[in-house]
């Protein structure tokens, strides 16, 4: 939607979101996940996965390692090929599922793919698997921060000799009921207890930044500045008046 210049934001279709106030979001619209994967394949992986999966082969065909008809990399290579994947949740859409399903209808309909298809770090296992990629293969579950970590931590790895390529993916699929819920819950409140949050919240971060050393260090700082400011001798308004009258004639 961004190369291609439109909104990429539009109404919720991955689930009735009619009983919510927030009724939009940037899905992945018309994904075909069999296009990436085998159809017995993708009822183990959650849509997250399929996601990442897909934009791995496309990085891959762009940079030349691979083609559509052969998605492995040389072997030449292979060994100190690695993968880092990045993803603030992992399968929140499965877990959110399976959940309702254990409470339903009994712990014995719950998808023996649950764990393995909802695991943040499937995603690097499945592409490491897809494009023959044999070297370190991590997973970072940072919330908003995970792609920056997993580049950053893939520059480093590579800096101290771990690796000489590394596929950094990013991919997240978190909207769904609990995800949408989750995240917009507070705004739903009353504006008291929201101005309460913030309080809160603003309140806790004095209280860290006071009793950790950096947190100190600006407060020491602050508190020169504030002594050093009283010190300079302010002109008078007739004189700022005079001084600028001055600088315009």
């Amino acid at each position: 939607a961004v190369v291609d210049g439109v909104c990429g934001i539009d109404t919720i279709t991955l689930f009735d979101a009619s009983e919510f106030s927030v009724k939009i979001a940037g899905e992945v619209k018309d994904f075909d996940p069999t296009t990436v994967m085998d159809k017995k394949e993708v009822k183990k992986a959650d849509r997250f996965i399929q996601l990442g999966i897909k934009a791995a082969l496309e990085a891959m065909i762009d940079s030349g390692y691979v083609t559509q008809e052969d998605k492995k990399v040389d072997a030449s290579i292979a060994d100190r090929f690695g993968m880092i994947s990045g993803s603030g949740i992992g399968g929140l859409s499965t877990i959110e599922r399976n959940s309702i399903v254990c409470e339903t209808k009994g712990s014995r309909k719950v998808s023996p793919f649950f764990i393995p298809s909802s695991l943040a770090n499937m995603l690097s296992g499945f592409i490491s698997i897809e494009h023959n990629l044999r070297g370190p293969s991590l997973a970072h579950v940072t919330a908003s921060a995970a792609s920056p970590h997993a580049l950053n931590d893939a520059v480093k790895t590579i800096m101290i000799g771990g690796a000489d390529r590394i596929l950094v993916v990013g991919a997240e699929s978190a909207i769904c009921a609990a995800g949408v819920a989750g995240f917009y819950l507070l705004s739903e409140q009353a504006m008291i207890l929201r101005v309460l949050a913030v309080l809160v919240g603003f309140a806790l971060a004095v209280v860290v930044a006071w009793k950790t050393e950096p947190g100190q260090r600006f407060f020491a700082f602050a508190n020169e500045a504030v002594i050093e400011a009283k010190k300079v001798v302010w002109p008078t308004r007739k004189e700022t008046v005079q001084t600028t009258a001055a600088v315009f004639a």
